[in-house]
């Protein structure tokens, strides 16, 4: 075992450094339970079935190191390319989630892109299914890396911390709530680089999915 691995590490015997709690390591070994028989029964119903498929995908002896489970992307969503920076709508577009992704989300460790895009993209179907047609969720690519750049938080906060963002369609507003903000007596903290990458984003969202 690594002295200081780091999260997402895969390990000599095959396993994942997911977290440390206090002096255990907690790992995700493919092919093996994701939760605790105990931790199962206390999941929702459609998360006790999803694992009961991963694991019956793992006891048919199938090698689940390249693995993925693919998600078909409705023609009406706006799937972010990050490789070529645009939106596309083609009709056969697919992504995928592996089962490191599901260990973070059974887990509540963290939620990775890929099941944050998975939550979108159901939304977007169900919005279509109810025939709400103006509204539209902007896929969480296009609040990566590389539009964000150095988080303009850091001077504030050694590690990292929730912030709440609502976004207002109609009126074409962002509001944002940080733990962060400025308490009585303390120097006023500079939000605007934050404001500005979110409206920025949010002038594209409505551009590329043709919002009024």
């Amino acid at each position: 075992m690594p002295t200081h691995p780091r999260v997402g590490d895969r390990l000599p015997d095959g396993s994942y450094f997911v977290d440390r709690r206090f002096s255990q390591f907690l790992l995700f070994h493919l092919g093996q339970p994701m939760v605790s028989q105990d931790d199962l029964y206390l999941l929702p119903r459609e998360m006790q079935e999803l694992h009961e498929k991963y694991m019956n995908v793992a006891s048919s002896g199938a090698d689940l190191t390249n693995l993925e489970i693919r998600v078909r992307v409705p023609k009406h969503y706006g799937f972010f390319d990050s490789n070529t920076g645009k939106i596309q709508r083609e009709n056969d577009i697919t992504f995928g989630i592996d089962f490191l992704d599901l260990f973070h989300l059974f887990n509540r460790k963290c939620l990775d892109n890929a099941i944050l895009r998975l939550w979108c993209v159901h939304y977007t179907r169900e919005a279509y299914r109810v025939k709400q047609y103006g509204m539209a969720v902007a896929d969480p690519l296009l609040f990566n890396a590389t539009l964000l750049g150095p988080d303009p938080l850091l001077a504030e906060s050694g590690s990292g911390h929730w912030v709440t963002i609502a976004i207002y369609l109609d009126l074409g507003g962002v509001t944002y709530f940080d733990p962060l903000r400025r308490k009585e007596n303390e120097p006023q903290c500079d939000f605007d680089p934050i404001k500005n990458v979110i409206d920025s984003a949010y002038r594209d969202a409505v551009k590329w999915y043709a919002m009024p």
